[in-house]
């Protein structure tokens, strides 16, 4: 929002206001229903679809769900290159012998395959056996978050030229610009609505998978959201950059710990994502659409392989035209 000139509090008060209700957001009720029937999307996807309908809607998840695999992987394998840099200087300096036509260095995609091996082994194990992968994430990174605010604050002496930028829309009204806006955001948000009751139906009650669902919607998301802002503006003011890339804030770090250590964060939130939303979704698809060949487990493994012929590491240069047709269909207002 704040890229379509709309002004900080306008996106963070209505932007909360809309994206956290509850009410306004299936997912609470959504996964509590397939919790307690034991149920995944697929299945209960033809309550709705049909029993031949929901094909469609398996197979559009499935599509992009390997996509945002491929995606991710490369995300982890960029924090990778962070790390490797952080522990061995000398590897930012790492020979590149490819082509400028591949979009990529050697380094890159020497990261990108190391990261995409190193989560192999945790798509065999069962979503339900991983607790404790999950639980050292939910530890960590809300630590991570609150340490890199309480940065971002201090080092900015406050919140930054950010939060003073006033709405600044020609062309359309102030209210267009923002339901597009809110419409892209929440695209982000659909798919947590449709993924999280692959592993929520892991859980031991109901109960524990709506309030931690609130919990997480309403305050996490927020937060993040103004971690975001608040950091951009800090590294405006701190090193006079503009960017809304979290591992390009860390380079310019001088301590290489921290650097390591913030790496290593979203490193993890990457395993994460990939391990429990994308791969088991598309796991779920495939073996709703070829039981006979397929379960969860090998339809991961599929999503692994399928996710790596995307060649996630060229669909950086495409950003517009690859992301567009995963969100919500909107009309820029902008121009």
């Amino acid at each position: 929002m704040l890229s379509l000139r709309i002004s900080s509090k306008q996106t963070d008060i209505d932007g909360s206001t809309v994206l956290d209700q509850p009410d306004l957001l299936p997912v609470p009720r959504d996964s509590n229903l397939r919790t307690w029937n034991m149920e995944n999307f697929p299945v209960l996807a033809r309550a709705s679809f049909g029993v031949y309908g929901n094909i469609i809607a398996v197979v559009a998840r499935a599509v992009s769900g390997v996509a945002w695999f491929g995606l991710t992987t490369y995300q982890g394998g960029q924090c990778l290159q962070v790390m490797l840099g952080a522990i061995f200087p000398s590897f930012k300096s790492f020979k590149n012998h490819l082509p400028p036509s591949a979009h990529v260095t050697s380094s890159q995609l020497l990261c990108f395959f190391i990261f995409y091996i190193i989560q192999l082994p945790l798509l065999y194990v069962r979503i339900s056996k991983l607790r404790h992968l999950f639980m050292f994430k939910i530890i960590v990174m809300p630590i991570f978050g609150v340490a890199l605010f309480a940065w971002a604050v201090t080092r900015g002496h406050g919140f930054g030229p950010l939060f003073a930028q006033k709405t600044n829309v020609h062309g359309s009204p102030v209210a267009l610009v923002f339901i597009s806006a809110v419409s892209s955001a929440i695209a982000g948000e659909t798919t947590l609505a449709l993924n999280i009751c692959d592993f929520s139906r892991y859980a031991k009650s109901p109960r524990v998978v709506v309030w931690a669902t609130i919990f997480s919607l309403s305050i996490l998301l927020t937060f993040c959201a103004i971690l975001g802002v608040v950091v951009t503006s800090a590294v405006q003011i701190i090193y006079g950059v503009s960017t809304w890339n979290p591992l390009q804030v860390t380079e310019l770090w001088s301590s290489r710990a921290a650097q390591f250590f913030a790496a290593f964060c979203w490193a993890l939130s990457a395993i994460g994502a990939n391990v429990s939303a994308n791969s088991t979704a598309v796991g779920n698809d495939l073996a709703i659409l070829f039981p006979r060949y397929i379960n969860v487990r090998r339809g991961q493994y599929v999503c692994a392989v399928v996710g790596l012929a995307t060649c996630p590491v060229s669909a950086k240069h495409f950003p517009f035209e690859f992301t567009q047709p995963t969100d919500p269909r909107t009309v820029d207002h902008t121009k």
